[in-house]
């Protein structure tokens, strides 16, 4: 685009409103059409006044200005002197004063007044919006980026309020958990401890059982002897009876020790079944005790009877506190809430930005208002 200053640009608004030809920058014509229109409405009242001929005309160009401002003419008629009444200088001074007074006039005016504040206001409006409005708006602004922040910290974290009170369950399903272990822990102990005294008990008692077995087999082996002993004398004396001829007091005598032979005899077997007995019995007796002590010690490999429901309800806690632990964090479904919720207040935020600018609507009945004074 073309560039020039002042002067040229002066030149060229003289040229065109002189010449009637347009220039090849609009703003160069638009300010020659300025400048004839006024000069237009001044060739009018001159004409009106009898100063012009109405079919005035300007052999050089198709305007009038040299006509109504002629320099050779006002040095003619006595320059600033010529300002006399009735000349053309004097008119021409009158009508600038006169316009001046009505300027001056119009611009203290009242309506004046009124209408420059309109259109200060007016164009004010149109810059920005009064500071109540954006005050409003930017404190809705304000209170939507809050809540998106909060909503960007949901999607990671819960708020504190539920936290705290998800940590409290936990504490307290801890504190149960902690309560049962300690009760299982003592119930196992406990368990274990009793069937132990048992196992020394049975032990003990297979051991007294022993020691009376071997007792016991001592005196078997002693009775078994003099049993042996006795039945060699039995022997001895039959031998001797069978000796004697016919029926002799020696040979009663020997009879009678044969029967008392006999009966010690009977009455030794009878000691040494006894006592075999007994130490049967014993032996068995420390069987049962030395089966008890195996019972006893696979019982003590497994828990207490009680303990299996007990560390069900501990798993029972612990599921529901992995349950709470994950809590913490939002669902997916949550998650995507949260996303949601977000959009629709930068949507909303949008909005109400736009809502900051002067709309078309409102800018044209500013400007019609503005016109209309």
């Amino acid at each position: 685009m073309r560039t020039m200053n002042l002067d040229q640009f002066n030149r060229a608004v003289y040229e065109v409103a002189l010449t009637g030809q347009e220039h090849e920058l609009s703003h160069v014509n638009a300010a020659a059409k300025m400048w004839r229109d006024e000069f237009d409405r001044l060739q009018k009242q001159a004409i009106d006044l009898g100063l012009l001929p109405e079919d005035v005309k300007v052999p050089n160009a198709p305007n009038y200005i040299m006509v109504m401002y002629n320099k050779n003419k006002i040095i003619e008629e006595g320059g600033k002197s010529a300002r006399g009444e009735g000349t053309f200088a004097n008119h021409l001074f009158q009508q600038f004063q006169a316009t001046n007074e009505i300027v001056r006039q119009f611009t203290q005016s009242p309506f004046y007044t009124e209408a420059q504040a309109l259109i200060k206001t007016n164009q004010e409006a149109m810059r920005r919006l009064p500071p109540e409005r954006l005050k409003a708006i930017n404190e809705k602004l304000i209170g939507i980026d809050k809540r998106i922040k909060e909503l960007e910290k949901l999607k990671n974290k819960r708020p504190q309020e539920q936290l705290d009170k998800i940590e409290a369950n936990i504490k307290s399903l801890n504190q149960n958990k902690k309560e049962l272990s300690d009760s299982i822990t003592k119930k196992q102990s406990d368990y274990v401890d009793q069937i132990k005294r048992e196992i020394d008990s049975h032990a003990k008692s297979a051991a007294d059982y022993k020691t009376r077995v071997k007792k016991s087999r001592e005196k078997l082996n002693a009775l078994k002897n003099k049993t042996s002993l006795q039945l060699k004398k039995i022997g001895e004396i039959r031998g001797r009876i069978k000796e004697i001829k016919g029926d002799t007091p020696k040979k009663e005598r020997l009879k009678q020790q044969l029967d008392e032979a006999n009966a010690l005899h009977m009455k030794l077997k009878d000691q040494e079944k006894e006592l075999s007995l007994r130490i049967k019995q014993e032996e068995d007796h420390i069987k049962t005790n030395a089966k008890r002590i195996s019972e006893l010690e696979a019982i003590a490999k497994h828990p207490e009877r009680t303990l299996p429901e007990l560390q069900k309800k501990i798993k029972e806690l612990e599921d529901k506190i992995k349950s709470l632990e994950e809590s913490k964090k939002p669902t997916s479904s949550e998650i995507r809430a949260h996303e949601k919720a977000i959009k629709e207040l930068e949507k909303e935020k949008k909005t109400i930005e736009k809502s900051r600018e002067i709309t078309k609507e409102e800018k044209e009945r500013l400007t019609k208002e503005i016109e209309a004074y």
